[in-house]
């Protein structure tokens, strides 16, 4: 093959790769449905259509997204033991971007947690629900209740101890375990009414970025590890003569440099994904 057929070929395969580039790179976005009529946040997939959800081969979990005028909602649906295992311990956080980027500036923490009957009623009411005194008897005979609570993630904010209105739309969520998959759902407020505010700050029509995160340990587990490894390393130290606390405290034999870096190796596996979603409109 002589040198100028060589040079043509090799023309056409590098424009026919950038022609093919933009097929090949295209974003993929999901679309959010509107949600007629009013949505129940239970747990459940009964107002969800099975056509609807997305599957996630990497974690083996489905989700969907809608939206009405007020609030997103997402189902996420666990196919696999083995990605929910941390979840209950570290909650699932939902980021969301409107500038199309990865970036966990903002997001909300939905866990559950154990309150007292008293704390569990006064948060309820806050959040609008009205419960009445025969209600609030048979709460109070439970010892402790489980709380769907959250907690907003702001890390551009000067001022975290920012103050939300009474009556600011909350964010709400309930998880369910079914027979074969254990369900999150969520209701996010599209409006942001406040800075530390539980809301997106966008609208119906709009496109925004979507990022779940779960496992992996939060700030109180590594507190708890670190405490347990350094009180491990302080009886070492002690039962194992001066030279050997010595070579301990330096790493040479594990010790607290040793835990520190097994509470950072060994942890919870962390467990994360991003998805363009483009907010459905009113027809």
């Amino acid at each position: 093959m002589n040198k100028a057929k060589l040079m043509r070929i090799s023309f056409f395969s590098i424009l026919i790769f950038f022609l093919c580039l933009p097929v090949f790179s295209k974003k993929i976005v999901i679309d959010s449905t509107w949600a007629s009529g009013q949505q129940r946040i239970d747990g459940e997939m009964n107002d969800w259509a099975a056509d609807t959800l997305i599957y996630n081969k990497k974690v083996k979990v489905d989700y969907a997204f809608k939206n009405d005028a007020d609030y997103l909602y997402i189902l996420f649906r666990f196919n696999d033991p083995e990605y929910v295992s941390s979840v209950t311990a570290t909650g699932m956080t939902v980021y969301y971007n409107l500038e199309g980027k990865k970036k966990k500036y903002y997001g909300i923490n939905f866990k559950g947690k154990q309150v007292a009957a008293d704390a569990y009623i006064s948060v309820m009411e806050k959040r609008g629900q009205v419960l009445t005194e025969e209600q609030k008897k048979t709460l109070r005979a439970q010892r402790f209740i489980v709380l769907n609570d959250n907690t907003v993630i702001n890390n551009k904010s000067k001022s975290l101890a920012a103050e939300v209105k009474e009556g600011t739309k909350p964010a709400v969520f309930k998880s369910q375990k079914g027979k074969d998959a254990f369900i999150y759902e969520f209701a996010i407020p599209l409006k942001k009414e406040a800075e530390m505010a539980p809301g997106i700050g966008t609208e119906p029509g709009k496109q925004i970025m979507i990022g779940f995160k779960w496992g992996g340990m939060t700030k109180e587990m590594k507190e708890q590890r670190l405490k347990r490894a350094t009180a491990q390393s302080s009886r070492g130290r002690a039962g194992s003569g001066s030279q050997s606390g010595i070579a301990s405290e330096r790493g040479g034999g594990g010790g607290l440099s040793g835990s520190l870096s097994s509470i950072r190796r060994y942890g919870p596996k962390e467990h994360d994904f991003w998805v363009d979603v483009q907010l459905s409109v009113k027809k």
